[in-house]
């Protein structure tokens, strides 16, 4: 998970997309790196990049409604643009496949965006648990840390964020917590 490789990736997604802009990863996973570089603060353009993100996780679902990834891509750029409209696609995803850990984690995100950090608290702790050792469970752990200091429980929220550094003690993202 660097810059160059999501860079990269996103090209590769794009001539997916070209090649057969009928398959739906192609769009799916071009929203997800879209996504992944407007998060991690790589976006030279973020309105752009959002724009694009949009753009292909709706194709994506044009294309299979049915692929929990796709709704996934539009609960994250969602986040981006309008938290509460992120609500409805996330919980979409665990109603799709309720064993998908990045949906519980969307549905946490989703929900601490839009102001309901009490709400966020068991969807990231559900994701956790589905997928203990996720690379990017630095990440949930931060949030989870977010959601429960805001939620009041300074406790755990001190917890959290102590496994966060230690699952990713280098991690800008992990010292900022």
């Amino acid at each position: 998970v660097t810059r160059p490789t999501h860079f990269q990736a996103r090209e590769l997604f794009r001539e997916a997309c070209r090649l057969d802009p009928e398959l739906p990863e192609a769009h799916i996973w071009r929203a997800r790196v879209n996504n992944g570089v407007i998060s991690y603060g790589w976006s030279d353009d973020p309105s752009v990049d959002l724009r694009e993100a949009m753009e292909a996780a709706l194709r994506g679902i044009y294309l299979d409604d049915k692929n929990p990834y796709a709704h996934y891509a539009l609960a994250m750029a969602s986040v981006f643009s309008n938290p509460e409209q992120a609500v409805l696609p996330a919980e979409k995803v665990v109603e799709l496949s309720p064993g998908f850990a990045l949906g519980q984690f969307a549905v946490g995100l989703a929900r601490l965006s839009s102001g309901r950090a009490s709400e966020a608290i068991v969807p990231f702790q559900r994701g956790l648990k589905l997928s203990p050792h996720d690379p990017q469970n630095p990440a949930w752990f931060n949030l989870l840390a977010m959601a429960q200091l805001i939620a009041g429980d300074t406790e755990s929220a001190s917890l959290s964020a102590a496994r966060a550094l230690a699952a990713r003690p280098d991690w800008r993202p992990t010292l900022e917590t």
